[in-house]
């Protein structure tokens, strides 16, 4: 799975969404980048790939905070 597609995301302004599945098939990354760093999951969300259909309402609920913390690691990332 290749991790630079959160950074790229994040510089984008867009939420990390993290795939999940109940079956194991896929599975939450052992490693973020930078994660000594940031708090992932303060700015990101976990989803199951078959739920998917679910994941604008997810995305909609999500608190204005986390919305916040995705403009501060953006610049954080640009600025470093």
């Amino acid at each position: 799975m290749p991790l630079d597609r959160y950074v790229a995301g994040i510089l984008h302004g867009c939420i990390p969404v993290m795939l999940n599945s109940s079956d194991g098939f896929y599975a939450f990354p052992n490693a973020l980048p930078f994660e000594e760093a940031l708090d992932w999951k303060r700015f990101s969300t976990l989803t199951d790939v078959y739920d998917l259909e679910n994941l604008g309402k997810q995305l909609e609920c999500l608190s204005p905070q986390v919305w916040l913390t995705v403009a501060r690691v953006d610049l954080c990332l640009c600025c470093s």
